[in-house]
């Protein structure tokens, strides 16, 4: 009986101190993206209040602690009518948007993949600020700050 007692406590002891040790050796992620726009591939849909669905094709590209690629899909919706939104360079009106991808790569030297998502608003002149999620491996959401059809930094 004491004999059992001893190797469960032990065990516990051995999980509470491994446990705060591995969180205390999980190194900060950042580092940069960049945004490759297919603007071949733009659909525009006309939606309710004066708006407009934009979807594009594209691929992320991670640097630093992230590194690998993520093609995938964008909508946007944008604060203006269709026809505005053609006749205009990204970035001029609001909007939110949702990229949703396939991640392949590293993360700290660690392989990993799995869907993406890049979630945010796009300020009138370009300016976002997003989240980056790397869904099922634990990593996000991180911070991104970015231009929009260029890419920008991450960090968690």
């Amino acid at each position: 009986m004491r004999a059992i007692r001893v190797t469960v406590i032990s065990i516990l002891l051995t999980l509470a101190l491994a446990l705060p040790a591995r969180a205390a050796v999980s190194p900060p992620i950042s580092g940069t993206f960049v945004a490759a726009v297919d603007f071949s591939t733009v659909r525009l849909e006309d939606m309710p209040h004066n708006t407009c669905l934009l979807t594009i094709s594209g691929v992320l590209t991670f640097s630093g602690s992230l590194v690998g690629s993520a093609p995938g899909t964008t909508n946007a919706l944008e604060q203006a009518p269709c026809t505005d939104v053609a006749a205009n360079p990204p970035g001029t009106y609001f909007d939110v948007f949702q990229f949703r991808g396939r991640f392949a790569g590293t993360v700290n030297g660690r392989p990993v993949g799995g869907t993406m998502t890049y979630t945010g608003v796009t300020n009138v002149g370009g300016h976002i600020d997003a989240v980056i999620v790397l869904w099922g491996s634990g990593i996000g959401p991180l911070r991104a700050d970015a231009i929009v059809a260029q890419g920008g930094s991450y960090s968690s």
